[in-house]
């Protein structure tokens, strides 16, 4: 998150709302497709595992990568959607 302010603020910077608008606009389709191949390689990876130990993994969840990492994704989402109104404080500062 850090890296991504900074990479935000020179964005801003360097060429403004546009520069910043056009770059998100370019990462959204890639960052949607990225998250889906992670899922589907997460669970392809651990499908056999899945199937073979259901109990272990229902005991031991971080075994399955997918059911921590995408709450904390989520999470971090709601996080900065609810701070909105931060950033955008800070950008008229």
């Amino acid at each position: 998150m850090i890296a991504a302010q900074l990479w935000r603020r020179s964005l801003l910077a360097q060429g403004g709302e546009a520069a910043l608008a056009r770059t998100l606009r370019t990462l959204q389709p890639i960052s949607l497709i990225a998250l889906l191949a992670t899922l589907v390689l997460l669970f392809g990876f651990q499908g056999e595992q899945i199937v073979r130990q259901p109990l272990i993994i229902a005991l031991l969840a971080t075994v399955v990568g997918v059911l921590v990492e995408v709450p904390v994704m989520l999470s971090v989402v709601r996080i900065v959607l609810w701070t909105r109104g931060w950033y955008e404080q800070v950008r008229t500062v």
